[in-house]
């Protein structure tokens, strides 16, 4: 563990892409996979229960699967005036039948497996950010395209609106506040200067967003992309099947987003409708650990707040962590930026983490969840908003972020 915590440490400040100052984006993104590398690091170091790690594929429905698809479906018939102790003791015997499956697996995979299946296992394991396929999977976004023609379809209409989209946003970005400022006022004459700085400064902040989002999306489906034409003709080759790649699976790549419908919590937007990306480690290095670490001491309620808190914490850290990266060989700001300003992004995730706790406090002071017209709308403009920090943050002059269009 510390020879791969170190690698993963040092390898985005040693080998960074060239020139830098005119890659900061990628540079950015090779930053936070370092991050990713530490974090997976520590996680399968301290890790002494294996069983989240059990493959378990798609076909079969485990004890955990069949009790949500019974609860969804209760849901759906109406009222829930199943008593609270009821409730534990079938959660109780859920999980005990939960990891009796695993255990299960876990025995015929190894009887089965040999070193270079073990070998595969594990890298797949490495390369499965997501969990697609594994207990601990994170959200996923169903339906899936089965057949490889939909699923193609899919991956390049996602390139083709994708990578405009990304362009547009850079060259928003990139526009000086100046004429950006012009620009506004030639559309909108009846608006004065300051109105016109301000109105403008929104749509840069928006399009900072935006180009995260289409960002996201093209660097996904393009690997996605790659590895499906990489695993087609690695099988073409006459080779022996415990060599060569498993076949290629469409359910294993659902799409990066859920945008089934608009986020109507703070809560839902990044815990179901985000990527997911550190959802595994988020959850093994900090929140599972605060909130045991302080149930004891402070209650279920308090305890669960802290370890969303914790939670953004983490993320805030592997945000720096990538701009730090990125910029290291950049000169300093002159003069310095405020504190505000140069930890904007660090602000902008813990604020997210409170949005989160203030949604928590809401439902348990009137007996209901956050949601509805009434919940889009607040959490749409908290994230948005809040925002701003983070824009202030990635664009000013030292961290320069706005370059990552150089290097899309």
């Amino acid at each position: 563990m510390p020879l791969s915590v170190a690698m993963s440490f040092a390898t985005p400040y040693k080998y960074a892409i060239e020139p830098r100052n005119q890659a900061v984006g990628m540079n950015f993104i090779f930053g936070i996979m370092g991050a990713y590398g530490i974090m997976k690091s520590v996680e399968w170091g301290f890790a002494t229960d294996l069983l989240p790690y059990t493959w378990v594929g798609f076909e079969g429905k485990s004890p955990a699967e069949e009790e949500k698809a019974a609860q969804e479906k209760g849901n759906a018939g109406g009222a829930d005036n199943e008593p609270r102790e009821k409730k534990v003791e079938k959660r109780r015997r859920t999980e005990e039948a939960q990891r009796e499956y695993l255990a299960g697996l876990r025995r015929k995979q190894a009887a089965e497996d040999g070193p270079i299946d073990i070998i595969r296992s594990t890298m797949h394991l490495l390369i499965a950010m997501r969990g697609q396929g594994y207990d601990f999977g994170a959200t996923t976004t169903q339906p899936f395209a089965l057949e490889h023609g939909p699923f193609l379809r899919r991956l390049l209409l996602e390139i083709a609106w994708s990578h405009p989209l990304l362009v547009l946003c850079a060259a928003i970005l990139l526009e000086p506040p100046t004429s950006r400022d012009a620009f506004v006022y030639a559309v909108l004459p009846s608006l004065n200067a300051k109105h016109a700085h301000t109105l403008g400064g929104c749509v840069t902040g928006l399009a900072m967003g935006t180009a995260v989002f289409a960002a996201l999306t093209l660097g996904y489906s393009c690997c996605t992309l790659v590895t499906f034409v990489v695993t087609a003709l690695v099988r073409l080759l006459p080779m022996p099947e415990a060599l060569t790649l498993p076949r290629f699976d469409p359910r294993e790549y659902p799409p990066l987003f859920n945008l089934s419908s608009p986020p109507d919590s703070v809560a839902k937007f990044w815990s179901v409708q985000w990527h997911a990306f550190f959802a595994r480690p988020f959850r093994f290095l900090a929140l599972n650990p605060t909130q045991r670490l302080f149930r004891p001491l402070v209650g279920k309620q308090l305890g669960r707040a802290l370890g969303v808190l914790a939670t953004f914490a983490l993320s805030s850290w592997i945000h720096e962590f990538g701009l730090a990266t990125s910029t290291s060989t950049l000169p300093p700001h002159s003069p310095p930026l405020p504190s505000l300003i140069k930890w904007g992004g660090s602000v902008y995730f813990m604020s997210q983490g409170v949005g989160i706790v203030l949604e928590g406090m809401y439902t348990a002071l009137t007996r209901r969840k956050v949601g509805g017209y009434g919940g889009v709308l607040w959490s749409s403009l908290f994230v948005c908003l809040c925002g701003g920090m983070l824009y202030k943050s990635w664009c000013a002059p030292s961290s320069s972020l706005t370059n990552a269009s150089v290097a899309c």
